[in-house]
C-alpha cells in the first residue's frame, strides 16, 4: 500500500474493503451491509483483544462507525450509509478520518473544555499519513 506506513496496513485493509462493501449496499446488493458490519465487528474485538481497552480510537473509531452504518438497518434510513462511505473513502484517500475527529470533541477524549476554537481546531488539523494519496 503505497504511502501507508507498515504498522497501518491492517486497519487500512478493513476499510478498503469495507468501502466497496458500503458502496455496493447504496447501489442495491443487500448482502453487502451484513458483510461490512460484520467485518467491523470482527475489527473490534481484534482490536479490543490486541489493545485490552475500548480506549484507543482504533476501537472508538469502529464502535461509531457500526453505530451509524447499523442505522442503515433500520427502514428507511439506507440513505445514512452516505456519511460512513464519504468518512471512510477520505480516510483511505487523505488520511482524513471525520469519526475519529468527532471523537476528539467527545469528553472522555479530551482535557479542555469544548469551545469553537477547539471544534476548529479539531477540524482543521493536517491529516494523517495513512492516506493513500497522502
Amino acid at each position: 500500500m503505497i504511502g501507508v506506513p507498515r504498522s497501518e496496513w491492517g486497519s487500512q485493509a478493513q476499510w478498503a474493503v469495507t468501502a466497496p462493501l458500503l458502496a455496493a449496499n447504496l447501489y442495491g446488493v443487500g448482502w453487502a451491509l451484513p458483510l461490512a458490519l460484520g467485518l467491523c465487528a470482527v475489527s473490534i474485538s481484534h482490536y479490543l483483544a490486541k489493545l485490552g481497552s475500548a480506549r484507543p480510537y482504533r476501537v472508538q473509531v469502529r464502535l461509531g462507525f457500526l453505530a451509524v452504518a447499523g442505522l442503515a438497518l433500520a427502514p428507511g434510513l439506507a440513505r445514512i450509509l452516505w456519511v460512513p462511505l464519504l468518512g471512510t473513502t477520505a480516510q483511505l484517500l487523505f488520511g482524513y478520518c471525520p469519526m475519529a475527529r468527532l471523537l476528539d470533541l467527545m469528553p472522555w477524549n479530551r482535557r479542555d473544555a469544548l469551545s469553537w476554537r477547539l471544534v476548529l481546531g479539531v477540524l482543521t488539523r493536517r491529516p494523517g499519513r495513512e492516506g493513500l494519496l497522502v
